[in-house]
């Protein structure tokens, strides 16, 4: 930043960030991701069975699937079952707990807390399928979020109806028909 904004904001950016750093929360320190450490400490040795799918399952259930299927399955398999437990929790999630006032901060929850789950989850395979070593630690936050998330889903009859409503009250993606109007004039162009 400092080439391009000139020297005269090195000493503000070094101070934002020393203090974004020392600030910052550490999610695998949250009371409710405590069992991180120790599914960490096991990756990649084998372990008992566990339940065929990490969808709804709480955190630790989660982190120990994701343990014990760190011998036995390869990362991106294992990426892909937890980005989609991701997505079916944001289809399944209760929105109505959004709304809330009257409940403890612990059970907060709120559309960044599904939709992280999917960016960040984007962001490990991105990074991982360059530095393998991130594997582990990416996929074990990724089952983190996928557990806290099973807390907050709704019943299957008004998941329906939510999803529907969803669907049909959406306003229509202009990004997409922009997008595929620019790549056919450019096709067009391009062939002549």
């Amino acid at each position: 930043m400092s080439a391009r904004l000139g020297p005269s904001v090195d000493e503000p950016l070094a101070l934002a960030l020393t203090r974004a750093l020392v600030m910052a929360p550490r999610e695998d320190k949250l009371p409710e991701f405590r069992r991180y450490a120790a599914a960490r400490a096991v990756w990649g040795r084998p372990r008992a069975a566990v339940a065929p799918s990490v969808i709804g399952l709480g955190v630790n259930e989660a982190l120990a699937w994701t343990a014990a299927r760190s011998s036995t399955m390869e990362p991106e398999d294992m990426h892909r079952a937890l980005l989609y437990a991701g997505a079916y929790n944001l289809l399944r999630w209760d929105t109505r707990l959004e709304g809330r006032w009257d409940n403890a901060v612990s059970t907060d929850v709120g559309w960044l807390d599904f939709t992280h789950a999917l960016t960040f989850g984007d962001a490990v395979g991105e990074l991982a399928r360059r530095h393998p070593d991130l594997w582990p630690d990416g996929l074990l936050q990724m089952a983190c979020f996928a557990g806290r998330n099973a807390a907050y889903l709704g019943d299957a009859d008004r998941i329906m109806l939510a999803a529907l409503a969803r669907y049909v009250l959406a306003r229509p993606k202009e990004k997409h028909v922009r997008r595929a109007a620019r790549q056919a004039l450019g096709f067009v162009a391009r062939e002549g």
